[in-house]
């Protein structure tokens, strides 16, 4: 197994090294989970190289995790540790593409739901299918949300 390394990994990469070197502990550590991460996934499917849309989904899911962590925190009166989650959501986020505003959305969703024909609730399916062509650049959460919206 040949270890290829993608732009974003040899990106990654070159941003630990800086952290490094600027004693950046949180930038260092996160980029060092984001690299072990996709690591993890290539040995775990037995890939040479990730796809760029794999790397999304990863970086996405760690975003994810740590704004459910920050809820957490809030909740639990621990403002201290919710600032450093904050902290590793901006770091993973520059490696992400711009994501889609709720207007944009709604007018991709619109779309097809025009092209489906989708008119209730029992249609999500059928409209949720139809946009994974914007599933890099759009927080899915959001997306369903929108989709319930218009179909009721």
């Amino acid at each position: 197994m040949n270890a290829e390394k993608s732009p974003l990994e040899v990106e990654i990469l070159a941003k630990t090294k800086t952290a490094m070197k600027e004693k950046d502990v949180v930038s260092r550590t996160v980029l060092r989970n984001i690299s072990s991460d996709f690591k993890q996934k290539k040995i775990d499917e037995r890939l040479d190289a990730l796809t760029s849309e794999e790397e999304i989904v990863i970086l996405k899911r760690m975003v994810k995790q740590r704004k459910d962590s920050v809820e957490q925190f809030i909740a639990g009166d621990r403002a201290d540790l919710a600032e450093k989650e904050l902290l590793e959501i901006t770091v993973i986020e520059q490696f992400l593409p711009q994501q889609l505003s709720e207007e944009e959305i709604t007018v991709e969703v619109k779309a097809v739901i025009a092209k489906v024909g989708a008119e209730t609730a029992k249609d999500m399916g059928k409209v949720m299918g139809g946009l994974g062509h914007i599933r890099a650049n759009a927080d899915m959460g959001l997306v369903s949300k929108v989709v319930k919206s218009l179909l009721t």
